[in-house]
């Protein structure tokens, strides 16, 4: 019972954020059974989430997606981003290798500047996110 309000719940929160763009991770990554994790553990997903997780690039909102249940699923447990507006499609030779979300300007150059340094000549995209404080709360 409780296992389908969960799958009900899901589906409805996917239709309420169905204009927003899925973006899987950086540190996860997808192989023939589903993804990997940053550590190395496989989690398997079936075919269907799995060819759908490989276009969770930003460039298509959760509406393009059948299934968009799987993906919150997918979302719940930290593997994907929710983004409000689209991400330029890129081609092969524009393939960003690092990506640093900071809800900061200053926070990527002070905590990610090690990555930065690291990424000898590879592409980076460091993006400054806003946090709304009625989403996490009045202090």
């Amino acid at each position: 019972m409780i296992k389908t309000l969960n799958v009900l719940r899901r589906k409805g929160r996917a239709w309420k954020r169905s204009a927003e763009y899925p973006i899987l991770l950086p540190h996860f990554s997808i192989d023939e059974q589903g993804l990997v994790g940053p550590l190395g553990e496989k989690i398997p997903l079936e075919e269907e989430l799995r060819e759908a997780v490989k276009l969770c690039d930003g460039t298509r909102p959760l509406s393009e997606f059948d299934g968009g249940g799987k993906l919150m699923e997918l979302y719940d447990e930290g593997k994907m981003v929710l983004w409000r507006g689209p991400l330029k499609a890129r081609g092969p030779e524009e393939q960003v290798d690092t990506i640093i979300l900071s809800p900061h300007p200053d926070d990527a150059a002070l905590s990610g500047a090690h990555l930065l340094l690291a990424s000898h000549g590879e592409s980076v995209m460091v993006d400054a996110i806003e946090v709304e404080l009625s989403l996490i709360g009045d202090p």
